[in-house]
């Protein structure tokens, strides 16, 4: 579990460690709540233990039993039905606080909502009804997700650059801050949203002029506009 994201590429993406910092970081701080926080990947399970001083956390390794009998399904389904399969899945599994903690566990209903307001990639659950995806991101068209920005599907929080968007844009690539919930650079985002505006019209073209027309016509001071600039 190396914390550095360049450890593991491109056929590996299926193994633990590409993932990064971010999921380690994740369960020491869900273990020093006292949640007990498991991960399945790579065909085993990690199992992972907070020290008593909370300076510390240990993490055991053992191959999964289920990798012999699984199902094999539909990853999209299994996705909206919170399922997973050790031998294809990078799965985190959040388990009820330990019983000294004294502290409720997460409710199912408040995990859904705020999945909800974190990602729009789970399909048959956040995905959008309408999206065209271009190598540099994904255009989302879905009139019920107007106006957010996402990076690899998770919501950017904190992602004002002046007025509200009229479309919401998924990132391929992006320059972040270290917390991955707001744009590190404006220009960068910029520049991601003109390829994604130039792109779009291949793919869809009866669609994205007409949009494209009205955006610079209509609503010129949107953040859409700001951004592509002149086209």
């Amino acid at each position: 579990m190396e914390f550095s994201t360049k450890v593991v590429h491109g056929a590996h993406d299926h193994l633990v460690g590409r993932h990064g910092e971010g999921l380690k970081l994740a369960v020491q701080v869900l273990s020093r709540d006292s949640y007990n926080v498991s991960i399945t990947a790579s065909g085993c399970n990690w199992r992972f233990d907070m020290h008593a001083d909370a300076a510390s956390v240990s993490c055991a390794v053992t191959p999964s039993q289920k990798t012999k009998s699984i199902e094999w399904t539909d990853p999209a389904l299994d996705m909206a039905s919170l399922r997973y399969h050790v031998g294809r899945d990078v799965a985190v599994v959040i388990g009820a606080r330990r019983a000294r903690s004294g502290q409720p566990p997460i409710a199912l209903d408040a995990f859904v909502n705020w999945l909800h307001l974190t990602t729009m990639d789970i399909r048959g659950l956040t995905y959008p009804s309408v999206i065209i995806s271009t190598p540099h991101g994904d255009f989302i068209l879905d009139p019920q997700l107007r106006g957010p920005l996402y990076h690899n599907g998770i919501t950017l929080t904190s992602s004002t650059v002046g007025g509200a968007f009229l479309f919401a844009y998924n990132f391929a690539s992006l320059t972040t801050c270290h917390e991955r919930h707001r744009l590190k650079s404006w220009r960068d985002a910029a520049r991601q949203v003109q390829r994604i505006w130039e792109e779009a019209p291949c793919k869809q073209k009866d669609t994205i002029l007409p949009l494209l027309v009205d955006l610079l016509r209509k609503h010129a001071r949107s953040a859409d506009a700001e951004m592509i600039g002149p086209f």
